[in-house]
């Protein structure tokens, strides 16, 4: 699967992203551009064999709450958790690595928590918080990072922001598409600080798959391109970025970066 492919993938996983495995899949899109042999099936079927471990568990005790069982299987049983040493560590946005070393970063491991309990028969949705990611289980909120301890409502309303100043609200803007832009913002920032050009570029080209539109992903793109001797691919996403922004600072910047790296050619020749 070339990267064009993989890309075009993405998006029609995105659009499912929705339906039970959707998320998932997504994600295990992502994990190619890094894992290029990945077989997604391994990283399925571990979800699914989790929950048949729940479905028993609801067996059991058909009276107790999801979320509760959730906590017991994945967080005590099977010991998914926050990566408190290795926040930083891009293998903690690739849901593969997530379930093969049950660490994770807040919107992974929700991920998990998701996906696990809609293949059990539950309802289930993400819930982004600013700085941090929980999920809704049957109603709900469970923060998977703590093993999956139930949050209170203070807890909530510290965390979600408020709407222009207003009551904080639940209703956030979660869409798979959201949720997978925010997986490749923690995965961009992480090569970038790491200085890894290829990498950084191939999920900043992930971003722009799902949102072509961005034209500030384009400036982001383009500025690292010309930072990693790209040159050629720089002028062309800040050209690209100038004929779409509207005139302002960010306008200014993508244009001023254009023109030095025209300059810097011509210099050349």
């Amino acid at each position: 699967m070339t990267d064009e492919e993989r890309r075009r993938a993405l998006v029609a996983a995105v659009r499912r992203g929705s339906r039970a495995g959707g998320l998932a899949r997504a994600c295990l899109l992502i994990a190619r551009g890094s894992y290029p042999k990945l077989d997604p099936t391994v990283s399925l079927e571990e979800i699914e064999s989790l929950a048949t471990t729940v479905r028993a568990a609801r067996a059991a005790k058909p009276n107790r709450h999801a979320a509760d069982m959730l906590a017991d299987v994945l967080g005590r049983r099977e010991g998914f958790g926050g990566a408190v040493v290795d926040y930083d560590d891009p293998e903690m946005s690739y849901l593969n690595r997530v379930l093969a070393r049950r660490r994770g970063l807040p919107i992974l491991l929700s991920i998990v928590w998701i996906e696990v309990a809609r293949a059990a028969g539950f309802t289930a949705r993400p819930l982004p918080f600013p700085g941090h990611f929980a999920a809704m289980i049957e109603g709900e909120i469970v923060d998977p990072y703590s093993g999956g301890r139930r949050m209170s409502k203070d807890e909530v309303l510290t965390l979600f922001e408020s709407n222009d100043g207003g009551t904080p609200t639940l209703e956030r803007n979660a869409t798979p598409r959201r949720v997978m832009l925010r997986v490749l913002a923690n995965l961009a920032n992480a090569y970038e600080r790491r200085g890894d050009g290829r990498r950084l570029d191939s999920v900043l080209s992930d971003e722009l798959a799902l949102f072509p539109a961005d034209a500030r992903l384009l400036v982001r793109r383009g500025t690292a391109r010309a930072h990693f001797d790209d040159r050629r691919g720089a002028l062309d996403d800040l050209s690209r970025a100038a004929a779409r922004l509207p005139a302002g600072p960010e306008f200014e910047r993508a244009r001023s970066a254009a023109l030095s790296l025209v300059r810097s050619r011509i210099s050349e020749n």
